[in-house]
């Protein structure tokens, strides 16, 4: 099939660049562009072909069905989670579950979200007492690893990726909804468990517990920064 000429990086404007810069370091002569919303992305569509690689990372964008039929080939999503939970949020749910282990994926794109046949994981240990803005930053560092590790085949030939048969994706899939379910606390929940919550979502995107008492709203809010973005180095 030939080398491919342009990768398509479907991410957020800082990550894709420093995406791009590293696949453009296996080939000077790659064509790389970064686009971070649906609309950017269709934008392109006429210089779809069999040459032109769609990769996603770490973005909460979710990519159109006919988008991804329009492809020559396979398009690929590296994305802070692991197999075990697909779908929104897989950090909040590994620590409600209590996980030992946790990660990120490599897979096809497939027009179900977390659907698409795995490539590749990157697992970790996860410690007890682990908190949201650890895990959520380590699974990044996962996904970079996971680029580091297969970025020059993905900067290369146009040919499919080799897919794992050993590993699949769980049956239930996490959903907007069953995250801001969790988030709501009321004052006849047991301590232990608004704790349980608490460890589980605050810090990073989702942020905040909602308690509804005696005709008044609460929100309890996170403590320091966003986890951080890690190079690919």
């Amino acid at each position: 099939m030939g080398d491919v000429e342009e990768i398509i990086v479907l991410s957020g404007p800082a990550a894709g660049a420093v995406v791009g810069g590293f696949l453009q370091g296996f080939r000077a002569d790659l064509r790389v562009t970064v686009v971070s919303t649906v609309r950017a992305l269709e934008a392109q569509a006429g210089r779809f072909g069999p040459s032109v690689r769609l990769l996603a990372f770490t973005t909460g964008v979710i990519v159109p069905p006919h988008v991804i039929e329009a492809l020559g080939g396979p398009a690929y999503n590296i994305h802070p989670g692991p197999p075990t939970h697909p779908g929104s949020f897989p950090d909040v749910h590994a620590l409600l579950a209590g996980d030992a282990l946790f990660g990120a994926t490599l897979h096809v794109m497939h027009a179900r979200v977390d659907a698409g046949p795995i490539v590749d994981v990157a697992m970790f240990d996860v410690p007890p007492g682990a908190e949201r803005p650890w895990l959520a930053s380590r699974a990044m560092q996962a996904a970079a690893d996971l680029m580091l590790g297969w970025g020059a085949r993905l900067a290369g030939a146009a040919d499919p990726l080799p897919v794992r048969t050993d590993l699949a994706w769980a049956s239930r899939k996490w959903r907007q909804a069953d995250l801001t379910a969790l988030t709501r606390i009321d004052a006849a929940m047991p301590v232990d468990e608004v704790e349980r919550r608490a460890r589980a979502v605050l810090g990073g995107t989702l942020g905040t517990l909602v308690l509804d008492w005696n005709g008044r709203r609460f929100r309890l809010e996170p403590d320091g920064p966003d986890p951080d973005l890690h190079p690919f180095s």
